[in-house]
């Protein structure tokens, strides 16, 4: 080989990699994009069912624990998103965690509340992302 050939493979390589990175990322954001509209539809479902319904005997506390969702919510799609234009190791570090907390979310939202997959998806794209950049 000479020392052209050898300039182009070592492209071809680098280009390579840069797809595989592009992708997590296109993942992250998508990921993020359905966390972030998760929070807004959430918010939306808790402002209507707290001025239109009188049945919760403590529409306060459910009030705020359905506001603490939404900020869960709003801040893991924010992450998402800000972890999906990183590609160094503490990023993928923090990637874990938010993967993680992302799908665990999911899980306790189909058990307690409804069969809706909101939440496990961005999870597994964000695991799917975080293979991709390992």
């Amino acid at each position: 080989m000479n020392d052209k050939t050898k300039g182009k493979t070592c492209k071809a390589v680098r280009a390579g990699k840069n797809i595989d990175k592009m992708s997590s990322k296109i993942l992250l954001r998508i990921a993020a994009i359905i966390m972030l509209l998760h929070g807004l539809v959430l918010a939306f479902g808790v402002i209507w069912n707290y001025h239109n319904s009188d049945i919760y005997e403590n529409a306060d506390f459910i009030l705020g624990a359905s506001l603490c969702g939404i900020l869960l919510a709003l801040l893991l799609g924010t992450l998402l998103w800000a972890l999906s234009c990183m590609t160094n190791k503490s990023a993928v570090k923090l990637l874990w965690i938010v993967a993680t907390a992302t799908v665990l979310l999911g899980i306790i939202e189909i058990i307690f509340f409804f069969p809706y997959v909101a939440c496990i998806i961005p999870g597994v794209l964000a695991f799917i992302a975080l293979f991709k950049l390992n």
